[in-house]
């Protein structure tokens, strides 16, 4: 059988707890990669899994993307400002003789 590190246990145990991701990553000396290699069960080049995978989490935070922020900026002065052509879109008749 193959030997689980340490590391990515205590990275799965604390990802479970909630910690955030750089508070794992400093504590485990765990580069993204390998975090999140751990969390989806230490994936084997045959298929097999050595530990069930850990859901992933998503921020949630209101404004940071997604649905809700397209329709808070609707109506916005900046929306309206990029739904125009810029200036710099336009042709000009001089470039063209």
């Amino acid at each position: 059988m193959t030997e689980i590190p340490q590391a990515a246990l205590r990275a799965r145990q604390m990802y479970a707890e909630g910690r955030t991701v750089r508070a794992i990553q400093a504590e485990t000396g765990l580069n993204l990669d390998q975090l999140y290699h751990a969390l989806d069960g230490l994936p084997q080049p045959n298929g097999d899994s050595l530990l069930p995978p850990i859901p992933r989490r998503r921020r949630k935070e209101p404004g940071k993307g997604g649905e809700d922020y397209w329709e808070e900026m609707k109506g916005t002065d900046a929306w309206q400002r990029s739904r125009r052509p810029s200036h710099s879109a336009r042709i000009s008749r001089r470039a063209f003789p």
